[in-house]
This record gives C-alpha cells, structure tokens and sequence, in this order.
C-alpha cells in the first residue's frame, strides 16, 4: 500500500527521500506510517499517509512526523511535527529538514508524471505559546527565518493587529499605514527599533523576536521558490557568516520603515537616558548647596 501511495515517485525523487539524513551524518529510526483521510476537502489535498521517525546522532535526537498528499499530480508535505528528543548539542536541525523536503519537492516536479502545473508545497503550523518554561515551543519565531510565506492572508492581517497591540503595550506606536508593509513572517521576526525587551523567558530581545516568541501562524514553501523575500532571507539568516546583513534583502519599503521607528525610538531612549541624568545631577548639585 506503500509503495502504491508513493508510485508517482521518480527515481530521482527517491534519491531525495526527505527521511534520509544519512549523507548529513544522522540515523533514522521509524516510528509509525498511517494513512490518513483529508482533513478539509475543500482547502486540503486528498487521502494521505502521516510518517513519524526518530532523527538522531551520537550528539542529538529529534523526533519529526510528515504528512504527503498527492491532489490532481501536486504533492503537498505537512511539517506536523518537529522537536527535539532531550537536550543536544546547539544546531539548525530545523534549516536542514527543510531543505531537504525542498530538495524532494524540486525532484519530484522535474520528474512529474503528467508535467508540472502547480508548484509542490511544504504546508506548516508555527506554534509557539505562552509557557515560560525552557522547552516552550519557539515555532512562531524559529519557522519566520527558515523561508515559509504566510499560508492564508488572514495569518498577516491577525499578525498585524496584534503586532499593534503588542507594540503599543511597550510604549511603540506603529501606525496602520505602516503596518502594510509587514507582509512575511520574517518582517515580524526582523523588526529591530533598537529597543530590547524582555521575551517570554525573561532574556532581551529584539522586538520582533520577543512578539513571535508568542505568535502562532500557518506557513508555506512552495517547489522553486528561490526569488521572495522570505527565501533570500533565510539564506542570508542562516549563514553565520552573513547573518547581519538579512535584513538587506528585505524590500526598500520594509526598511525604510523599520528605521523610521529606531530614529523615533533610539532617540527617545537616549533623551530619557540624558534627561534621568540632568536629573540626578541637579539632585545632587541642590544637596550639594545645602
């Protein structure tokens, strides 16, 4: 039933197996492979199969579960789950996963039995949430720099009204003309109006960071994408040796923005700083004559 389900594979497509880590140093155990009915006929693809195994090394373990559906040729993978098993050695597992679906994807649309219509797709649910603990989930901020646009528009209007309001409870005002232009998952994640904040773990963070530490949205990636925003960030993020300059690739217009409000909000923070200052000083002159 396996092989019948996955029959639309070329050799090609096989070859990049989104299971197999092998060539990046990683054993696969799996878990369980269920065939599963389309969750919504009318928004998701047609019958499908839910694979979950065990990635792991001498130094890490992570456990990941795939859903793949064939509709009308296009093959749509949902990333349901990706975590890691106890704790390990710092890495970007989660980059890596997902340019190997990619790379899967890209293989089997050059190779599609009937020819390419409509791009493959990599479908996700960015999950983070308010537990404060050190194994909270962090989807909602790691997912926004690993290239995936927003699924549906109403996940960018929800972002941006409640990126309003959040903005607002720490003494920002960003205007609605302005909230326009925040249109990826990563013009969330990048926003730095040099103020820090403290995040849901209690470090300080960047403002972006610190509101997508919160945030949960639907994501998606589809087959080729080597042109949007959200991928040429994600590139550029990734690399430590270029990680500083993500934010370049970003259109003129986001930027523009973002240093609108550091003028604004830099500037009152050091005019705060400057007027604390004269303050004390004052104090401490009037104590003085006294």
């Amino acid at each position: 039933m396996i092989d019948d389900f996955f029959s639309p594979l070329s050799e090609e497509a096989k070859q990049k197996w989104p299971f197999d880590f092998s060539n990046e140093g990683y054993q696969t155990t799996y878990q369980q492979a269920v065939f599963v009915p389309p969750k919504d006929s009318l928004r998701d693809p047609g019958d499908g199969i839910k694979i979950s195994a065990i990635i792991s090394n001498d130094y890490e373990s992570f456990f990941m579960e795939n859903g793949f559906y064939f509709y009308d040729d296009q093959l749509t993978i949902d990333l349901r789950h990706l975590y890691r098993v106890g704790f390990g050695r710092p890495s970007n597992f989660a980059l890596t996963a997902v340019n190997k679906v990619k790379d899967f994807m890209e293989a089997y649309d050059l190779n599609r039995p009937y020819g390419r219509v409509d791009p493959s797709k990599l479908e996700i649910y960015a999950v983070s949430n308010n537990d404060k603990s050190n194994i909270a989930a962090l989807g909602g901020y790691v997912w926004a720099n690993m290239g995936f646009g927003f699924k549906y528009d109403d996940d960018c209007r929800n972002l941006q009204q409640r990126f309003k309001a959040f903005a607002q409870h720490h003494n920002v005002d960003i205007s609605l003309q302005d909230l326009k232009y925040f249109t990826q998952p990563c013009h969330f994640s990048a926003f730095d109006c040099g103020i820090k904040i403290a995040d849901k773990f209690g470090n300080r963070s960047s403002f972006g960071k610190a509101f997508m530490l919160f945030e949960s949205w639907n994501g998606v990636i589809y087959s080729g994408d080597k042109k949007s925003e959200a991928f040429l960030y994600s590139q550029k993020y990734n690399d430590p040796e270029t990680k500083l300059q993500a934010i370049n690739v970003l259109n003129p217009a986001y930027r523009s923005i973002m240093n609108k409000y550091t003028k604004r909000y830099s500037n009152s923070k050091t005019n705060e700083i400057i007027n604390l200052s004269n303050q004390i000083l004052k104090k401490v002159l009037s104590l003085g004559r006294s």
